[in-house]
């Protein structure tokens, strides 16, 4: 079976090059972080630090 990671990174480079001529390859390894950091991006402040940093809703 075909590691999943592998997958993305394969129709990742499919869809460039179909999309833009100057298209390097990506690799595991990029699909990798940028998606960690999206992740990481998208966390909110668990911390009471944190919490008291964010804007009050009400």
């Amino acid at each position: 079976m075909t590691d999943l990671w592998e997958l993305v990174a394969e129709q990742a480079n499919i869809y460039g090059t179909q999309k833009s001529a100057g298209w390097e390859d990506t690799t595991v390894e990029e699909i990798k972080t940028s998606t960690a950091l999206y992740m990481r991006m998208s966390e909110k402040a668990t911390t009471p630090e944190k919490l008291l940093e964010q804007p009050s809703v009400f």
